[in-house]
């Protein structure tokens, strides 16, 4: 499918001068019939694609040209610096590419490896943790006794897992991956007619199309929705008030899932880990009342006296009061 041509580099280099990867010229060719056999001695892969994309490849193969160059400097530089790296590939309608790195070096100077690894290995090791209790709290929501399999909720509408599927794709229904448990559907989004919502698509739409972002909305409550949660809202016919709520949650959404991936966003996550590790804070929820730190999730009632005596007296811990006058 490809073979490389090596150019000679026409510039000395001088003796300790870092050496630039050495380029080479690939040619590629998509063969896009059924069957089609590669050139002897020609490497290669074969690999399944949609029929409008195949389109792209026989009539205009030139359109992949960017995502693999972006690939191959991304190979280059991953394995330069040691670890991975991110690129993102924007695609249009008439499959031109365009490839964007993500990882850009701070400062216009590129930082020694060794000493990057270092300094993040803390930082990734504890959201790697967090994504652990995030998959773990997942698992603990679908193993609720009221999230159907596939076949189970289509004994509920009476209708064929088929169907379910279908309607899952096209956010008619919610369905949540389960990874190795497979789909589950929460069986309380069938209203008393036998019908799942009918404002779960205008949800799916408004919410950025994540079912997970749709069941938060659907179990949390909302006090624009005078402290219902969405699905009461649904319920009590309050379908226009719950979709409004929404739009206003999601309208940013775009912008939101840009910036957790710039720069800003992860400076912000890295001085937050480094004052909570000067403050010897190790868990989350934590809370800084005054001077006093306290780690660790608490009774709503407990932080709420903490804090009255707080604006009482400046402290957590308020002297005691009606005690006998030591000079009286």
């Amino acid at each position: 499918m490809a073979e490389a041509k090596r150019k000679p580099g026409g510039r000395r280099v001088k003796r300790g001068a870092p050496r630039a990867p050495a380029q080479a010229t690939l040619t590629t060719a998509f063969m896009t019939d059924a069957g089609a056999a590669l050139p002897k001695g020609a490497a290669g892969f074969t690999f399944r694609a949609p029929s409008n994309a195949v389109e792209v490849f026989a009539g205009k193969p030139a359109k992949v040209k960017a995502l693999l160059k972006g690939y191959g400097e991304a190979v280059a530089k991953s394995r330069a610096a040691g670890r991975a790296v991110s690129f993102r590939v924007e695609v249009d309608p008439t499959g031109g590419t365009t490839v964007t790195p993500l990882e850009e070096p701070l400062g216009g100077a590129a930082a020694s490896p060794k000493s990057a690894d270092a300094s993040d290995a803390d930082l990734q090791r504890a959201l790697e943790e967090a994504r652990g209790r995030g998959r773990a709290r997942a698992a603990q929501i679908l193993a609720a006794e009221d999230m159907l399999s596939a076949d189970q909720f289509a004994a509920l509408l009476g209708t064929s897992r088929m169907t379910v599927n279908t309607k899952r794709q096209n956010h008619q229904v919610l369905g949540l991956d389960g990874a190795k448990r497979g789909f589950r559907f929460p069986a309380w989004q069938v209203d008393e007619d036998g019908k799942p919502f009918s404002a779960l698509p205008a949800l799916f739409e408004r919410l950025g199309g994540g079912p997970w972002s749709v069941y938060r909305f659907l179990v949390q409550a909302h006090p624009e929705l005078d402290g219902l949660t969405g699905r009461e809202a649904l319920r009590r016919g309050k379908a226009d008030q719950a979709l409004e709520v929404a739009e206003q949650l999601g309208g940013n959404r775009g912008e939101l899932m840009l910036d957790m991936n710039g720069k800003d966003a992860t400076n912000a996550i890295q001085d937050g880990y480094k004052l909570a590790k000067a403050l010897n804070i190790g868990g989350t929820p934590s809370y800084i009342l005054g001077d006093e730190i306290i780690p660790g999730a608490v009774p709503i009632d407990q932080l709420r006296d903490k804090i009255a005596n707080l604006r009482a007296c400046g402290s957590t811990e308020c002297p005691a009061t009606g005690a006998p006058n030591p000079a009286g």
